[in-house]
């Protein structure tokens, strides 16, 4: 849930772009999400250093 809640403050994506993410969606090397949007346009979003990190500890719970 906290990941949930940086991740839609950090990128300013709609809550239901962020329900549709995949892990292929996101890019932790590069600092890019790839969010699909209304009309399945795909945008890529740039997100923070500080949520690379929020990220990669969700990642590691849930996929240890």
């Amino acid at each position: 849930m906290w990941a949930s809640i940086c991740l839609l403050m950090d990128t300013g994506i709609r809550i239901d772009e962020m329900l549709k993410l995949k892990m292929e969606d996101v890019d932790i090397d590069t600092l890019i999400l790839k969010v699909k949007g209304k009309g399945k346009k795909e945008r890529l979003v740039p997100f923070s250093s500080e949520m690379r990190r929020v990220l990669f500890l969700f990642l590691k719970k849930k996929r240890p």
